[in-house]
């Protein structure tokens, strides 16, 4: 899987950013859900509203993107992109779960 091969995401000097890299963390956790569907068949989907906890976290990081300095802006594209990334991970893995169910 392509996100399960990227590093994680740094943090920046920020508190905000350093909030954001924890949760990254915490969503990455919630999509390891995939993993089981993928190897096993399993779906079985995290509680929480994944895909929303991931747009929030986006648009703090667009927020960031906007107003931080240069070295900022860099990390928080990438941590924008690793969001991302688990965000389409995570949706197709609802689609295709709902539809064997």
């Amino acid at each position: 899987m392509l996100w399960r091969a990227a590093p994680v995401p740094r943090s920046g000097p920020l508190a905000e950013s350093i909030d954001i890299r924890s949760d990254l963390m915490v969503a990455d956790n919630y999509v390891t859900t995939v993993i089981q569907f993928v190897e096993h068949g399993v779906f079985s989907p995290a509680v929480p509203d994944v895909l929303g906890f991931l747009e929030k976290i986006m648009q703090r990081i667009d927020k960031l993107i906007a107003e931080g300095d240069l070295e900022t802006r860099e990390i928080a594209r990438y941590q924008h992109a690793y969001a991302a990334v688990m965000h389409l991970i995570y949706s197709q893995f609802l689609e295709l779960g709902s539809r064997q169910a």
